[in-house]
């Protein structure tokens, strides 16, 4: 079963990665799957839903994770997580933070894909800049 595959919510693409209720080597080989997607894409052009829910981290998943993220981060415009419990919440929220990637949690995936649209409406600041230069 593919659990990475590419969806579309009013109109925006967006990289599904279902890590919900799978157990460790399902989820790094998803994981994994998710490099021959995104190496595809523009940069910075990947809208990303990752679901964990139910999915037990060890430290081995984490650092496959952490791993693939930095693999795919230039193509990454936008994430959210979803599935996170309490504490989980907390320590990526520092991540997050400390990264200063453009990422944030939700309870449910339909809130994820909702923030992802509305991340996409925003113009891209990085043009506006070279545009205003450019004037």
């Amino acid at each position: 079963m593919n659990y990475a595959k590419n969806i579309s919510y009013k109109g925006l693409s967006i990289l599904y990665t279902d890590l919900s209720n799978l157990d460790e080597e399902s989820a790094k080989t998803t994981v994994q799957s998710t490099v021959g997607i995104v190496n595809k894409m523009p940069l910075k052009s990947v809208y990303s839903l990752i679901d964990l829910e139910g999915l037990t981290l060890s430290r081995a998943l984490i650092a496959e994770i952490r791993a693939v993220g930095t693999v795919n981060a230039p193509f990454v415009k936008a994430t959210a997580i979803c599935g996170l419990n309490p504490m989980a919440r907390f320590l990526a929220n520092s991540v997050i933070k400390a990264t200063k990637r453009n990422a944030k949690l939700f309870s449910n995936p339909e809130d994820g894909k909702a923030w992802l649209y509305e991340e996409s409406l925003k113009p891209n600041t990085n043009e506006s800049q070279v545009n205003i230069k450019s004037a």
